[in-house]
């Protein structure tokens, strides 16, 4: 466009040279005869527009009717004459624009109005002028006087007291995250203003009852369950202990009787694995049922009769995460790599836990304000002197010569391990440990063993897994006590049992 290059974007905006006046010009439209930002040229060598230099006028630093900002200077606690000081000083003249080359704006007629900068009068230089009061920031001033506006627009509007406008940051950055309390409310109505719009052409808007306050969330209000890297979504049903155990219902997708298995199709087929090579990363099914991450080391081929060719007939493997088991693999063992999952929100999404909760049941959370967590250790030294110096418990106790069953519930899926029963008194109890309100955490007491070896020969055979070797090294038995527990979770009843 007037020999220099016409930029446009996604949103309808544009970039234009205007040879008349020898500016670079900014639309948010692609009209060429309406501009919001203009610069000189920077070369005139070059067809590019300026990374500097730009300039916008006056109505896009912010334009207010002058009252609220007279209100919010005088409840800060400037003196009068200085307040209308600088008001007369901002304020909007007959021959201001207030609006695009062409947008019609205008002034109104009888009220007054003021612009945060004027030129070269900026409310923030204004306000240094000040002696007292002292420090008064322009941000903190300007929002305070659009909300005194946006409140008297609200009681204009007839809506009742306690209504608040919510709108996002400026500039957008495409997330909102706040807080609204209206005290006394029932119920919640939404409006949105005519000019609201995204930043995409679609976008997702949720409302979580109760807000960041956890003493304004009751009975019916949406929490958010932070897990396993995920946030799950649940639902108040109750409240304890004067209102610091919360009972949720989970957000569920359908479950399957097997979550996340994700084995060949109903008639044997697998995947295209032509892709497949020597040093490449793919998944692979062990023997516990679920995939993980492997390297191709070797793929051994086999002549097929009926084609003549020399086909892959296995592959052989090195587990990404150190385990040593289990390295051959057929075709229907191996896929690609499998994306994470964006957004985890349900319980089905974990695979862990995902495996507890009962398929296609209702599924639970007992949540605390002040969760408690102890250690309890048995059996602190054994025969050879070794100690666990953190360790808090009785020197020679054992697990079975104090609790004498454990409970399992599959309703609540996080949390399904309890204590049923005592047997003798023993470090637990100790500890305040009771069968109500206490639940075995399997998941860190197997990763923070001080005995992993013993752990992993208690849990020895779950999944079908074979016995750990003796010298497996340190990062070899961490990968095998981490599947040891996913076959657990797999059938959870075998892990309690």
């Amino acid at each position: 466009l007037n020999g220099r290059w016409l930029y446009k974007g996604n949103a309808g905006g544009s970039i234009f040279w205007d040879g008349k006046e020898e500016l670079w010009k900014i639309s948010t439209t692609e009209d060429v005869e309406t501009f919001d930002a203009w610069a000189p040229h920077s070369n005139e060598s070059t067809l590019e527009p300026p990374r500097l230099g730009w300039q916008v006028p006056d109505y896009i630093w912010g334009i207010l009717e002058a009252d609220p900002v007279r209100t919010t200077l005088q409840n800060a606690g400037v003196e009068s004459s200085l307040v209308e000081a600088i008001i007369e000083a901002l304020i909007v003249g007959p021959d201001d624009a207030l609006g695009p080359p062409g947008s019609g704006s205008s002034v109104p007629t009888g009220i007054n109005h003021v612009f945060r900068a004027r030129g070269d009068r900026l409310l923030k230089a204004e306000l240094q002028r000040l002696a007292t009061p002292a420090d008064l920031n322009d941000d903190e001033v300007w929002g305070m006087a659009v909300k005194c506006k946006q409140q008297r627009l609200l009681d204009e509007a007839g809506l009742p007291a306690g209504a608040a406008v919510v709108e996002s940051s400026h500039p957008y950055t495409g997330q909102l995250f706040q807080q609204v309390k209206i005290d006394g409310a029932k119920s919640l109505m939404v409006y949105f203003a005519s000019k609201s719009c995204t930043i995409k052409s679609g976008a997702e808007f949720e409302i979580l009852a109760g807000g960041l306050d956890s003493d304004a969330a009751g009975c019916g209000s949406c929490v958010e369950i932070p897990v396993a890297g995920a946030r799950l979504k649940g639902t108040v049903i109750e409240r304890r202990d004067e209102g610091c155990q919360w009972k949720v219902r989970l957000a569920t997708n359908e479950i399957q009787d097997e979550p996340g298995q994700d084995l060949p199709g109903p008639h044997g087929e697998t995947e295209d694995l032509s892709w497949v090579t020597k040093g490449c990363m793919i998944e692979a099914l062990y023997m516990n049922g679920h995939w993980y991450k492997a390297r191709v080391s070797q793929i051994q081929t086999e002549l097929d009769w009926y084609t003549g060719k020399w086909l892959p007939a296995m592959y052989i493997i090195n587990w990404v995460d150190g385990e040593h088991k289990d390295c051959e693999k057929q075709a229907a063992q191996v896929r690609k790599p499998r994306q994470a999952t964006s957004a985890k929100t349900t319980i089905s999404d974990i695979e862990r836990f995902g495996h507890v909760a009962i398929p296609n049941g209702e599924s639970f959370a007992l949540c605390h304000e002040k969760p408690k967590v102890v250690r309890v250790a048995y059996g602190i030294e054994d025969g050879d002197g070794s100690s666990d110096e953190d360790a808090i418990g009785s020197s020679g106790s054992t697990v079975g010569s104090e609790i004498a069953s454990f409970r399992l519930d599959r309703s609540y899926p996080l949390t399904p391990i309890s204590v049923q029963s005592f047997i003798a008194p023993g470090p637990a109890q100790e500890l305040g440990i009771e069968t109500n309100g206490w639940f075995l955490d399997i998941v860190t007491t197997v990763q923070q063993a001080s005995r992993k070896k013993a752990i992993a020969k208690v849990l020895e055979g779950l999944g079908g897994i074979l016995p750990c070797d003796e010298d497996s090294t340190d990062k070899q038995l961490k990968a095998h006590l981490g599947r040891l527990l996913d076959a657990g979770f797999k059938n959870i009843e075998e892990l309690v049992h």
